[in-house]
């Protein structure tokens, strides 16, 4: 081989000339694919250092529209007065609860007003051998209970509404109940098919307009306000109120919302209203409830005779309002603790009436980090009448902590005598950023001690699902040990299959008492008690007499 430059003869392997030093072909080809690899990391480098720019570019911008958020609500603060300032602060606050409240009751109720609905729910009751033995002290042996269950179906399609409530125990049916109710006639019938087979017929009618409590619950869908109804009431009167909050001051140094050992620095807004202005407000809070057109058809649906009396008992109590008021004397302040995030965390409302009574409604949220503490209190002139604090950990909106409510259960004298520990409740894993969803999960422990008869006992919820499929367990504790448990399942979507009476079918009527006795005496118990007593292993001649007894 020879050199392309000089021409020299080289060996073949070689990639230089070893005269003129000149690449032959191999060297050639091999700084090309040098030069070729350093470009194609060259050009990585320059790609990957554009992403980074590009990157870097994202993040500014979006650091920069946070700054531009914060500068824009900054400028807004300082045009404004302060009591326009604390009012956008409040409609912020109520916008914020008006939305949480709506998706909760849509969520809970929306769907019970609809046309077509159904749920099960299974309910399993077992006691512990401690309760059974207590029980045997009475004379009565309990001890091949198993469990006792209940089982409810309730569908409404239309305007029909369908019961079937089945009771057993230790895996067998015993007894059944069926209604079916027609919510347009608001007529229903209700059978025992293992007491007889005749029908029981009740009405609204016969029962002076009131109805029953079949009827009721199966009536219920046609009351339940609409959630945008309750909606717009709740922002229609609190905005009046905010918008008449117009002497308002804010504090020059921020301060400290304490409540059980938890303390968050606030800014500190101060609300005053003298008499005139207080029955300025309430006289106009009062002509809207007059003409509210959300509010009377709410009533009307429960009850329209009561929508005229509605609006005449508003009448004369905007007609005292005005002849015989007296503002002397009378004046309320509200102190608003607002933390950095522009929540409402702390209310302390103090009202004078003008006669030297003084009543004073405070609230308390505070938090730090996790830890957080509430408080609520109702005082008049001095005397605390009504008390709720607790404090606990909430972390992606799952709650652990204690809840305790004191109140004024007796008086000496003229004197509230508060009473402790009223209620008090423990939350373990309480999720409460299900709720808005219809959600539920985690576990609520309640217990109280202003009976000692009730101190030693708590009851103990345990729940986790939504509204279509959820299950529980409810607890009666004594102590740390479960006296009884009830195992709750609840299910939607179910069919419910009842008959209405035939013509050849018995039908007694439920408000006619010779009906009522004709249909008790055709009533067939023994069956049933011996089936009970079978199932249960009870021998109800031990504490029913012998008489009984000897019907098995």
């Amino acid at each position: 081989m020879k050199c392309n430059n000089c021409g020299a003869e080289l060996n073949e392997e070689e990639k230089f000339c070893t005269v003129c030093g000149q690449p032959t072909n191999e060297g050639v080809s091999h700084s090309q694919d040098i030069s070729a690899a350093k470009t194609e990391t060259e050009k990585k480098k320059f790609f990957g250092s554009k992403m980074k720019i590009a990157i870097a570019i994202v993040c500014i911008l979006a650091l920069g529209v946070a700054a531009a958020a914060k500068v824009v609500n900054v400028m807004k603060k300082s045009n404004m007065s302060d009591a326009e300032y604390y009012q956008s602060l409040e409609m912020k606050n109520r916008d914020r609860h008006a939305e949480a409240l709506t998706d909760y009751y849509n969520s809970v109720y929306g769907g019970i007003a609809k046309g077509q609905q159904g749920r099960k729910i299974n309910m399993k009751l077992a006691v512990s051998d401690t309760v059974k033995s207590l029980v045997s002290l009475y004379g009565i042996d309990i001890s091949g209970v198993e469990e006792i269950e209940l089982d409810i179906a309730a569908k409404k399609e239309g305007n029909t509404y369908s019961t079937i409530m089945k009771a057993g125990g230790n895996g067998q049916e015993l007894i059944t109940l069926k209604a079916q109710s027609d919510l347009d006639k608001q007529e229903g019938y209700v059978q025992i098919p293992e007491l007889s087979k005749a029908y029981l017929h009740t009405s609204a009618d016969a029962f002076n307009g009131e109805g029953n409590a079949i009827l009721s619950a199966a009536n219920y869908g046609k009351i339940v306000p609409e959630a945008e109804d309750l909606k717009k009431i709740y922002e229609r009167y609190t905005g009046i109120v905010i918008e008449n909050a117009k002497n308002v001051k804010k504090a020059e140094k921020q301060s400290d919302c304490k409540a059980e050992g938890v303390s968050q620095k606030a800014d500190l807004y101060t609300v005053t209203m003298d008499g005139e202005e207080a029955v300025s407000l309430v006289g106009e809070l009062l002509r809207q409830l007059k003409d509210d057109n959300e509010i009377k058809g709410i009533i009307k649906k429960v009850d329209e005779e009561q929508c005229a009396a509605y609006e005449e008992e508003l009448a004369d109590a905007i007609e005292d309002l005005e002849k015989n008021v007296d503002t002397e004397g009378f004046s309320s302040i509200m102190e608003v603790q607002v933390d950095s995030d522009e929540r409402i965390i702390g209310r302390n409302i103090k009202i004078e009436d003008g006669t030297g009574e003084e009543v004073v409604i405070r609230t308390l949220y505070p938090r730090d980090g996790e830890k957080f503490a509430c408080e609520a209190f109702v005082e008049v002139d001095g005397k605390e009448y009504f008390h709720l604090h607790g404090k606990g950990t909430e972390k992606s909106g799952v709650i652990n902590g204690d809840l305790i409510l004191d109140m004024a259960l007796s008086e000496t004298g003229k004197e509230p005598v508060l009473t402790k520990n009223v209620l008090m409740v423990t939350l373990e894993e309480y999720d409460i950023s299900k709720l808005n969803k219809g959600e539920a999960s985690g576990t609520m422990i309640y217990s109280t001690e202003a009976l000692a008869e009730l101190a030693n006992y708590s009851l103990k919820v345990e729940m986790e699902g939504d509204q279509e499929e959820a299950k529980g367990t409810i607890s009666i504790l004594a102590g740390k040990e479960e006296f009884a448990t009830i195992d709750m399942k609840i299910e939607s979507d179910v069919d419910v299959d009842v008959d209405m009476p035939s013509d050849s079918d018995k039908v007694y009527e439920a408000s006619d008492d010779g009906d009522m006795e004709a249909y008790q005496s055709e009533m067939d118990v023994l069956p049933l008690l011996k089936k009970v007593q079978d199932v249960f292993g009870i021998d109800f001649g031990s504490f029913a007499g012998n008489g009984m007894g000897s019907g098995f």
